[in-house]
């Protein structure tokens, strides 16, 4: 017998079936597309990323199985030392191809992201060849996609969540051209707020989400205590939309992220995934880096220079 959908849901530890779950027979009703390959991938599934999956509730919405309906789904996943919550969003279009979701994903008691568990990286993953497996499937007319929106900032409890930067180095691209032109414009107020300049040229090089990610140009801005690159400080503080298609599986954004968590010392994730990105960026980059270092250099001889005339005076005065 072909496992269902409803079989991953209705497990020993879901809790409160009456209020929050729709029927096996809805859930699978809404499922009816999935041939048991794709089924098989079920993203939530975590057993193989060391996680354990506990479903707090699983809604056909409206009730009643339609054309334009949706599964709002919300799960626990948990290992030994941390809990966070997941909720995400299934829907068919009239073309057959399958949009996911990604509505929230946060620490149990806080609205803070739970970076350690690589949340951000197992759903996405898990999503992605889920997707994969459905469009290979059943071959909709357009490329079946997982939407989210990278939320940075304080959460109600005053804890920074770090989403806008996580998610871009997890194979996201902007959603549409206006949120590009968004991040750019944001950006470049960003550097100017620590007198730093970037020319039209060069923000035009800044395409994907991953390539804010990467920036650096030696200036570490200091982030609730603790200092970080530039490119990492701008997307603590800005909120960003993001889509990853089915047919982007070569693309850079995804190069990047393979790069980036192939890399178990996390020191080097960022030189290690630096290196997928396009030869003009990288140049760019280099140099933009070095001109920073010239002047700092430059600087710092000044302000010794004068320190040096103002202790001779001194001296001379006595």
């Amino acid at each position: 017998m072909s496992k269902k959908i409803s079989d991953f849901i209705f497990q020993k530890n879901i809790i409160d079936v009456n209020h929050s779950f729709s029927s096996k027979d809805d859930i699978d009703a809404f499922f009816a597309l999935l041939p048991p390959q794709v089924i098989s991938k079920w993203p939530l599934d975590m057993k193989q990323n060391g996680l354990q999956t506990k479903y707090l509730s699983a809604l056909v919405i409206p009730e009643t199985w339609k054309s334009d309906a949706y599964f709002l789904l919300q799960a626990e996943v948990s290992n030994e030392k941390q809990k966070a919550i997941i909720e995400q969003t299934f829907q068919f279009t009239d073309d057959k191809n399958l949009i996911i979701t990604i509505g929230s994903v946060h620490k149990e008691e806080s609205d803070a992201y739970p970076q350690k568990m690589r949340l951000a990286r197992h759903l996405s993953e898990n999503n992605f060849q889920f997707l994969s497996a459905y469009d290979k499937k059943v071959k909709p007319k357009n490329p079946s996609y997982i939407q989210i929106h990278a939320s940075s900032g304080l959460t109600k409890q005053n804890v920074q969540t770090y989403g806008g930067y996580v998610w871009a180095n997890n194979g996201f691209d902007f959603a549409n051209a206006s949120e590009l032109k968004a991040t750019r414009s944001a950006f470049r107020s960003f550097l100017r707020r620590y007198k730093l300049q970037i020319s039209d040229k060069n923000l035009k090089l800044f395409t994907k989400p991953c390539h804010f990610s990467a920036y650096s140009c030696g200036f570490l801005v200091n982030v609730n205590g603790k200092l970080h690159h530039m490119g990492k400080a701008f997307l603590f503080q800005h909120s960003w939309r993001g889509v990853q298609k089915t047919s982007s599986r070569n693309s850079i954004e995804r190069a990047y992220a393979n790069a980036y968590y192939s890399e178990p010392i996390p020191a080097l994730r960022r030189k290690r995934a630096f290196k997928t990105l396009n030869k003009k960026y990288r140049h760019f980059l280099r140099n933009n880096y070095k001109k920073a270092l010239l002047s700092r250099i430059s600087y710092r001889i000044k302000t010794l220079g004068r320190l040096m005339s103002f202790k001779f005076i001194q001296r001379r005065f006595r």
